[in-house]
């Protein structure tokens, strides 16, 4: 097999992989939600893209700020127990891009936020 080939069969896979899901393309909230059969309106309303998700929509879904900070009370510290308040979702939570620590700017707590 020639390396043109090679590599060749290699993109193949890649590519297939990713299709079938055996490799996700991205790990945004965004790919996560359309995984689980949520289109754009489901966040976005009528108005599309262009219009930032509010923490209301957040809640509206998964739970009062309180029932987060109770799914991830096994977290030390948790997260959604912050010193700082109830911080809007988006501090953290980025769809279209990749997530943030919002603690990181002071604390090194390694939180994988999701």
């Amino acid at each position: 097999m020639t390396r043109s080939n090679l590599l060749a069969v290699l993109v193949a896979l890649v590519c297939v992989s990713v299709c079938t899901g055996l490799v996700a393309a991205a790990d945004l909230l965004a790919d996560r939600h359309s995984t689980r059969g949520l289109g754009c309106a489901s966040c976005h309303g009528t108005t599309g893209p262009q219009t930032a998700v509010t923490a209301a929509t957040c809640i509206a879904c998964h739970g009062a700020y309180t029932a987060i900070a109770e799914k991830t009370a096994r977290l030390d510290p948790n997260p959604h127990a912050s010193h700082r308040g109830e911080l809007a979702c988006g501090e953290c939570h980025h769809a279209h891009q990749p997530s943030v620590d919002f603690c990181a700017q002071c604390h090194d707590f390694g939180f994988k936020v999701r």
